[in-house]
C-alpha cells in the first residue's frame, strides 16, 4: 500500500508495504537471479531485479520482501551433493543442508553435522577453520547444501559445476519531496536475520545524501544485540542511541524514531523511549531500504513496512506504532 498523502489525520505522509507488492515510488534491484520460497513453501527462482516476497515454508506465512547481502555457495551441484574439497581460509563459515544425512568435516576442519530431519527442517552449522583444504564427505540423504562466508546461513544459492554469487538486493526511494527537513518521524517492521556479526553495524533504513555525514535511520548493533537510531549532520553524531529491548532474532521488530531541532527520540518493540535533547537535522536526499547507502553496511532480513510522518510524534505515539 502506498499514499503520497495524509492517510488521515494524524497518519503518515508515507504507508510502503512489502507484503506482496512493490509500490511504484520504490526502486528495486539485484544483478543475478536468485532463490526464495513461494507460497506453496517449494524453492522458486526469481530472474534478475525481480523480488523476492519471501515465505517461511514450514507455515506458509509471507516473512516479506527477502532483503539480502552479497554470497557466493562455494558448495558445488548442491541439489543432489557429494564429496568435495574446498579451499578455504581463517574465517567464519556457515554450512547449512536439508535432508536427514550427515556431512563430515576434515582437514582445514574436523566434525560430523548430522541433518536435523527432512524438509523444511534446514541443518546449520557455523565454524572457523584454519586456511586451506577443506573436505567434506556426504553421506545419507540430503540436498541443496550450501558453504558459504558468515554466522548465519542466508537463502538457498543453487549451483553447478562451480561456486555460484548471489548479487546483494537493493531497495531505495531515490525521489523525497514528501520529506520534512525541519521535523518528522519514520517506522520500519522487518525481521532480521539468524545471526548477527560482532563489530558490524547493518541499517534497516537510513535516509541520507550518498554518505556518511548526513543520515537519519535505524541500525542494529552486532555487539550488544539492540536496535539503535541515529543522526549525522555535517560528519558529526547528533543522537545514536540504543533501543532498551534486545533483539529477537527471526521475529518481527519493529522500530520509530523522531528527529526534530534539539528533539530526537527513539523506541523498538514498545519499549520505553530513548531520546536526546541535544542537534541538529541534517541534509538528506534519498531513502536507503536494508542497508545505510547503496554500497554499504547491508542486512540481510525481510522487510515488512515502513512508514514516514512529516511530524515529529509524540512519545506515547511513538512508543504505540512499535507494539
Amino acid at each position: 500500500m502506498f499514499s503520497s498523502s495524509m492517510l488521515s489525520r494524524g497518519g503518515p505522509s508515507l504507508d510502503v508495504s512489502f507484503m506482496g507488492g512493490l509500490p511504484g515510488s520504490v526502486t528495486y534491484s539485484r544483478a543475478s537471479p536468485a532463490w526464495y520460497f513461494n507460497s506453496s513453501g517449494s524453492l522458486a527462482q526469481a530472474a534478475a531485479n525481480e523480488p523476492r516476497f519471501d515465505y517461511d515454508p514450514a507455515t506458509l506465512v509471507m516473512r516479506g520482501l527477502l532483503n539480502e547481502e552479497q554470497k557466493t555457495n562455494l558448495f558445488r551441484n548442491n541439489a543432489s551433493p557429494v564429496t568435495q574439497s574446498i579451499s578455504v581460509v581463517a574465517q567464519a563459515y556457515t554450512l547449512s543442508f536439508y535432508g536427514t544425512g550427515s556431512i563430515v568435516l576434515s582437514g582445514a576442519k574436523e566434525a560430523t553435522v548430522n541433518g536435523v530431519g527432512a524438509f523444511p527442517a534446514r541443518t546449520t552449522y557455523t565454524f572457523t577453520p584454519t586456511a586451506g583444504t577443506l573436505t567434506l564427505t556426504v553421506s545419507g540423504s540430503l540436498n541443496y547444501a550450501q558453504l558459504e562466508a558468515g554466522l548465519f546461513a542466508t537463502s538457498v544459492i543453487v549451483t553447478g559445476d562451480n561456486a555460484v554469487a548471489r548479487a546483494a538486493d537493493s531497495v531505495k526511494i531515490t525521489s523525497i519531496p514528501w520529506f520534512n527537513s525541519v521535523s518528522g518521524a519514520l517506522s520500519v517492521e522487518f525481521i532480521p536475520p539468524e545471526g548477527l556479526i560482532a563489530g558490524t553495524y547493518p541499517w534497516v533504513a537510513c535516509f541520507n545524501d550518498g554518505s556518511t555525514s548526513n543520515e537519519i535511520g535505524c541500525y542494529l548493533n552486532g555487539n550488544t544485540m539492540r536496535i539503535a537510531t541515529k543522526v549525522q549532520a555535517g560528519g558529526v553524531t547528533q543522537m545514536d542511541l540504543a533501543c532498551s529491548n534486545p533483539v529477537n532474532i527471526v521475529d518481527v521488530q519493529k522500530v520509530a524514531m523522531r528527529y526534530a531541532q534539539n528533539d530526537f527520540a527513539g523506541a523498538s518493540n514498545g519499549s520505553n523511549l530513548v531520546t536526546d535533547v541535544s542537534g541538529t537535522v541534517p541534509v538528506v536526499t534519498k531513502l536507503n531500504l536494508g542497508r545505510e547507502r547503496d554500497e554499504a553496511a547491508p542486512m540481510s532480513c525481510w522487510l515488512r513496512r515502513f512508514r514516514y510522518w512529516n511530524c515529529a510524534l509524540d512519545n506515547v505515539v511513538l512508543q504505540r506504532v512499535t507494539q
